[in-house]
């Protein structure tokens, strides 16, 4: 069976550039070539003279998104229409999340006007199996664990990644991006990962993570690879072994938390080739860490930030504002308690509430939302974002403002190497 799998536009719409594989896709494509089918990979995020854009841009470009979907003759979905036309596939498969399920519906719609099936995988999918039409099939679960008889236990079972079937072009750092594990067992209020994963987490061995970094070494020649897991240093026998089996001369980098590190551990990622990490810090104010189930401290922030900047490891740190419950001095205080941490750049969101979280339930308990609440509208930059009881809409929007603009400028410096 011929299968094209699709990777559904929305940074690119609004101008962001995503060079990097469709990694759920890739091990989707892989298991299925290695079943027998013919599988090509479509990344519609991929477009020409893309580049980082700053949060304040992001904001702005939002409803050129919006835009794109009721333009049905938009040059993007005419672009696919003439890959169907010419790859001709028996089956059409897309992965969906929430704030792309509308460009989903579009990718749905127009392989109709082909007479082609579709089948749905991804956060949207297990998380609103209900938000497709009957005839397409919804995917609620892990891909593979079809043809494994159940959740993998061991991720080493699954095929290596065959980049023979991506469509796309990405630069030799792009095809350099790696899944080592599934799931996070932790119990943030905000994060949806308990509903996909159930607080359950598979890995990959060491040399598993090493084969597939020395395979795409030898092909691509990159110089960077990029983890993707939730918590790289969650299983430190494992993180320890990998770096004493690491010996490819390629930097990496990774996010974790900071109280799955210490110094012992960093300096053992670093003579292994580690120089950059990413540490989700969320918030400044140690009541909001608490209420939003964070289960870390200031403390732990400020002890790791220390051990990263003393050994030299570049770091980015994730930040949320507008938590339900959040002032707007606990938002300011959370950006002053970031820098005054220094990490090489900030990578700021906007709340959101997906469903079946704690604060989604938490947002309709309270009436920031109700029953017909449209996840579409709303994305870690949307400016329609807004789920405040304690700060007005109007005021909240200005701070989305003042703080994206804080935020891209202490970027400057880390976006000029960065690039």
């Amino acid at each position: 069976m011929k299968i094209l799998l699709i990777n559904p536009p929305f940074y690119r719409f609004i101008g962001l550039e995503q060079d990097y594989v469709p990694l759920s896709l890739i091990a989707v494509g892989s298991q299925l070539e290695k079943e027998g089918h013919q599988v090509i990979i479509k990344n519609m995020e991929i477009d020409k003279n893309l580049k980082y854009e700053g949060y304040n841009d992001r904001i702005s470009n939002f409803d050129k998104y919006l835009n794109a979907l009721l333009d049905n003759e938009h040059y993007v979905w005419n672009e696919l229409r003439d890959l169907i036309r010419q790859y001709n596939p028996d089956k059409i498969g897309i992965t969906v999340l929430n704030v792309k399920y509308k460009s989903s519906l579009k990718i749905i719609k127009i392989s109709k006007e082909f007479n082609i099936p579709v089948f749905v995988g991804g956060p949207c999918a297990i998380t609103h199996p209900n938000a497709f039409t009957s005839e397409v099939e919804v995917i609620t679960g892990e891909f593979e664990s079809r043809f494994y008889g159940g959740r993998i236990k061991d991720l080493d079972m699954l095929p290596m990644p065959n980049f023979d079937i991506l469509y796309d072009m990405y630069s030799p750092n792009g095809y350099a991006h790696i899944v080592s594990s599934r799931g996070c067992p932790f119990k943030c209020k905000f994060c949806a990962s308990n509903t996909i994963w159930h607080r359950n987490v598979t890995f990959k061995s060491a040399k598993r993570i090493i084969d597939e970094m020395t395979l795409i070494k030898k092909r691509f020649n990159n110089n960077l690879f990029t983890f993707w897991d939730e918590t790289f240093t969650l299983n430190k026998k494992r993180l320890m072994d990998f770096c004493y089996l690491y010996d490819i001369d390629v930097k990496w980098s990774c996010d974790t938390r900071a109280d799955a590190l210490n110094d012992e551990v960093v300096k053992a990622m670093k003579n292994a080739g580690c120089d950059f990490m990413g540490l989700g810090i969320e918030s400044g104010r140690q009541h909001i860490l608490d209420y939003i189930g964070k289960g870390e401290s200031l403390i732990d922030f400020q002890k790791t930030s220390d051990i990263l900047n003393s050994n030299n490891i570049k770091w980015k740190a994730y930040c949320i504002i507008g938590f339900p419950e959040e002032t707007e001095e606990d938002i300011f205080e959370t950006i002053r308690f970031i820098k005054s941490l220094n990490p090489f750049r900030i990578v700021l969101s906007f709340f959101t509430p997906y469903e079946h979280t704690e604060l989604y339930q938490e947002c309709l308990n309270k009436g920031i939302i109700d029953k017909n609440f449209d996840s579409v509208m709303f994305a870690h930059q949307s400016p329609y974002n807004y789920f405040c009881s304690k700060i007005t809409k109007e005021r909240y929007n200005e701070i989305k403002k003042i703080v994206s603009s804080e935020v891209d400028n202490y970027n400057k410096e880390a976006i000029k190497e960065w690039k």
